[in-house]
């Protein structure tokens, strides 16, 4: 379990894009939330947000998704509809409540710090709303994703304290970026609270194979398939920090025990939630029951 700073408990994580833009699901999930809680129980999760931008982006379309044996490759490439939609839609909406009913990471994206310093003003009006703030630097399928450095992804950190917003800050990293990790672990005390972990580039788990949207860069895959590279991720960034790191790539029961051999604090869902949505809810209580 991980305890943030502002005392919020997190043990089972709903990834990043897995329930919307609310953590209420996609239509899959919210047709499974009908059927009850036996099913799809959604107050078991700290549930991350997908990805916003400051403003709209087309990135390359939600039909841009295709299963393989044991998961998913995506190539969304961060579409969505912006900052300002997110506020009118969702985030003004939220309720201000206690620390132990609030349950929701919103996870934004900009490669200019000023727009984060805008993000880090704008979200001192959320501490009451959200637990958390995620910083996505690392989808495959994203314009500039080989381009970041860590300085740059540092100065991106600095500038999300810019103001006393008070919520955690975390850091979303995928297999493609291990060469920044050092020197981003070097500096993240006082910057960065948690770590996450992406899909995986497509050619990491499949290099001789062109990928269905090899045209959009390959995609990112997630799922069963991406453990062995993910994993392998999850052990050198748990044994390089002391700043604790949320387990990937969840796909079937035994994999939350994995995870947690290899360094895990906290359990996340990704596209398990979009292949097999009751899985999750399943997962949780026989791990809870099991403790």
């Amino acid at each position: 379990m991980i305890v943030l700073s502002n005392g919020h408990r997190m043990e089972y994580v709903a990834a990043s894009g897995s329930l919307g833009y609310d953590g209420k699901g996609w239509p899959q999930e919210k047709l499974l939330a009908r059927c009850g809680r036996n099913f799809l129980d959604l107050s078991l999760f700290t549930k991350i947000l997908k990805t916003i931008t400051f403003l709209p982006n087309e990135g390359h379309g939600y039909t841009q998704i295709d299963f393989v044996k044991g998961g998913m490759v995506n190539a969304v490439g961060l579409k969505n509809p912006g900052f300002e939609w997110w506020l009118d839609n969702v985030g003004y909406k939220l309720p201000e409540e206690k620390e132990s009913q609030r349950h929701l990471v919103l996870s934004l994206y900009s490669q200019k710090p000023t727009r984060l310093r805008w993000f880090s003003e704008m979200l001192v009006d959320f501490k009451r709303r959200l637990v958390g703030v995620e910083l996505n630097f690392s989808c495959p399928s994203a314009p500039g994703f080989s381009d970041w450095k860590a300085d740059m992804i540092l100065k991106s950190y600095e500038a999300m304290k810019s103001y006393d917003h008070n919520l955690p800050v975390f850091c979303k990293l995928s297999a493609g970026q291990r060469k920044l990790v050092p020197e981003i672990c070097r500096q993240a005390k006082g910057l960065i609270d948690v770590f996450d972990i992406n899909s995986v580039p497509w050619h990491m788990v499949f290099p001789r194979q062109q990928s269905p949207f090899a045209h959009l860069g390959g995609g990112g895959v997630s799922g069963k398939i991406a453990q062995e590279v993910n994993w392998n991720f999850l052990r050198y960034l748990s044994n390089l920090t002391d700043i604790p790191v949320i387990g990937p790539s969840i796909w079937d029961y035994e994999d939350i025990g994995r995870v947690r051999s290899y360094g895990a604090k906290a359990i996340s869902f990704g596209s398990v939630f979009t292949c097999y949505p009751w899985r999750p809810t399943q997962f949780v209580r026989k791990d809870m029951k099991e403790k």
